[in-house]
């Protein structure tokens, strides 16, 4: 059996439908019991709990031989994630393969990587085998912008015109599948990229080819996107983090692309213009 947390999130939805979808048992966590609702039936046994709760922990982990680890970005995501690796550890899962990200280091001027490699750290000393993926921007994350793009034709960002190898969540999940078949991939780390590096100017022109409608990207300070994000009512620790991303990402960090999606799923990733026409709903005007 194998356990995917974070189960109706992105990259842990994708995972779901795409084990579902191959056959393997799935159990499925959520922390919302009325989310399960939406995850497949085939296959998966959705079970309710809370990582932050570790009393809820052994009964869900029961019979469980290997894990996908993810939660969203949270101040105690450290201790969720130990409470986790905890529990696998006492109830004997073999194998976790955790869902990281690019940059995950101690000495890391953003906080979210730090506590990435802490629980790395962790992991790593625990005991069981492990496999850390570290994808580089989410595709996905763009759907968050998609206010901007409807109403305005256009998105900010203080990225200037650097290049990014974003991937496709969807690609993620196809990696972490493969290495849940654990073997040679028990122990590695993979930094998990899609096809091609794009500037978010040239992701603007593949929306507005496939919307058929301008869409532009506005390069803004770090300080202008601050403001417009805390405007959002995002909390301050996590608007300081992502405007630490985007520096990163901004000196060329995220530019790689690594071989690591055709070798591990058998397949290319998918391309940025790809994800565009899949997602061409969430960028139209509703109605």
């Amino acid at each position: 059996m194998i356990l995917v947390t974070g189960a109706t999130g992105q990259t842990g939805r994708a995972l779901v439908d795409l084990l579902s979808r191959g056959g393997t048992p799935v159990r499925a966590l959520v922390r919302d019991a009325s989310k399960a609702a939406a995850l497949p039936k085939h296959n998966v046994q959705a079970v309710v709990g809370d990582l932050g709760i570790p009393s809820s922990l052994p009964e869900v982990l029961e019979g469980v031989t290997a894990a996908y680890l993810n939660t969203a970005a949270h101040p105690a995501q450290v201790e969720w994630h130990g409470h986790f690796i905890d529990a696998a550890r006492r109830a004997g899962v073999r194998h976790i393969v955790r869902h990281s990200v690019r940059g995950a280091e101690p000495t890391s001027a953003v906080k979210i990587c730090r506590w990435h490699a802490q629980s790395e750290c962790e992991l790593e000393a625990s005991g069981i085998a492990w496999t850390h993926l570290r994808p580089v921007y989410n595709m996905n994350n763009l759907l968050k912008l998609t206010g901007s793009i409807v109403g305005q034709g256009a998105f900010f960002a203080p990225m200037k015109d650097a290049q990014l190898a974003m991937v496709d969540a969807r690609d993620v999940a196809a990696v972490a599948a493969a290495a849940l078949g654990g073997g040679a991939h028990e122990g590695r780390q993979y930094l998990v990229t899609g096809p091609e590096a794009i500037g978010f100017a040239e992701a603007a022109a593949a929306l507005a080819a496939v919307l058929a409608r301008p869409v532009r990207y506005v390069d803004v300070s770090p300080g202008q996107a601050r403001e417009g994000m805390l405007r959002l009512g995002m909390p301050a620790w996590y608007v300081d983090d992502l405007i630490g991303f985007y520096d990163f990402y901004s000196s060329g960090a995220g530019a790689v692309v690594s071989d690591v999606v055709p070798r591990l799923t058998g397949r290319s990733g998918h391309a940025f213009a790809a994800f565009a026409r899949h997602h061409r709903s969430r960028f139209q005007p509703s109605g």
